[in-house]
């Protein structure tokens, strides 16, 4: 059923075409933030550890206070950087809950000359997608 509020009214679980897609999309889109915590952490522990082979009792504070820094500011980062995933992947269930939706009717569809307007819905969850996913990346 068709409600011009609603959209299509149908199951909203997810469907296996959206797990595999999300699970293909994690792996892919949590990459880079690995590589980044890796690049960031091997020039710490070295710091960390010729101040403290160095000198034991003054340099260790600053160790410390270094060490929380960058603990909070990758801490901040990566809550953003969830946030924005976890939009992303929700707008993309949307998008295709939408479509198995259009899929399951498409008689109704073409019976009445919806196409036009599916269109439009479809590329319009297809942009707040991708504004989600360019938030994530920048």
């Amino acid at each position: 059923v068709y409600d011009k509020n609603k959209g299509w009214v149908g199951p909203q679980e997810f469907n296996l075409v959206q797990v595999i897609s999300n699970d293909i999309n994690m792996g892919f889109i949590t990459l880079p933030m690995q590589i980044a915590r890796t690049i960031l952490i091997f020039p710490v522990i070295a710091v960390l550890i010729g101040m403290v082979w160095v000198k034991i009792k003054c340099t260790m504070f600053l160790v410390m206070i270094t060490a929380i820094c960058f603990t909070v500011a990758t801490v901040q980062f990566a809550r953003y950087q969830i946030g924005y995933l976890l939009a992303f992947q929700n707008c993309a269930g949307h998008r295709l809950q939408f479509l198995e939706g259009i899929m399951f009717n498409i008689r109704t569809v073409k019976a009445c000359g919806w196409v036009e307007v599916v269109q439009d819905r479809i590329q319009s969850l297809r942009k707040h997608e991708l504004a989600c996913l360019e938030a994530f990346y920048w």
